[in-house]
């Protein structure tokens, strides 16, 4: 069987044309890998999301699927959470979308994320895997958190789906906040 290769990016429409860059780099270094792509935006009608999703129509290894997220955009407004870029909430999605999927794992990439080579399955035991984030030590200090906390970047993850729905991770996250 041929590999399989998951991509989940979030992003508002106005952002989705840089995301397009990201896309081009997974796809160029990983040509020999069927690669599906799931983008969670403002809609998949618009001009962005047709132009991505038509440019690479005759590639026979890439697919694209359009997530709708915005539908928890009301929860979101009524817990009190933030709005980012063009007035979205497109940043939270990705808590959101791991429940939409019908996939085993999927990375989870921002829309500056470059790849520089082949993307390989980590194989791990964890639902998430998260690089630590380098500069914690310094951020906890300043903003006077304990070093024992530990900060990871989110804007690589790798997330086996079935874990995070078996955990309930998204109900366990809003506990959280």
């Amino acid at each position: 069987m041929k590999e399989k290769l998951n991509i989940l990016y979030t992003c508002d429409d106005a952002y989705l044309s840089l995301t397009s860059i990201s896309i081009a780099s997974v796809i160029e270094n990983n040509p020999d890998i069927e690669i599906c792509f799931y983008l969670a935006t403002e809609s998949e009608n618009s001009d962005n999301f047709r132009r991505i999703s038509d440019f690479y129509r005759d590639n026979g290894h890439v697919e694209f699927r359009y997530l709708d997220c915005m539908k928890y955009d009301p929860l979101l407004r009524e817990k009190g959470f933030d709005r980012w870029g063009s007035n979205s909430f497109y940043v939270y999605w990705k808590l959101f979308a791991y429940d939409l999927l019908d996939v085993d794992r999927i990375w989870y990439l921002d829309s500056d994320v470059l790849c520089l080579r082949k993307i390989d399955d980590p194989s791990i035991e964890k639902t998430v895997g998260a690089v630590l984030d380098s500069a914690h030590a310094d951020f906890n200090r300043l903003a006077h958190i304990d070093e024992s906390y530990y900060l990871f970047n989110t804007g690589s993850l790798y997330v086996d789906v079935r874990k995070w729905k078996e955990n309930e991770c998204l109900n366990r996250s809003e506990e959280r906040r």
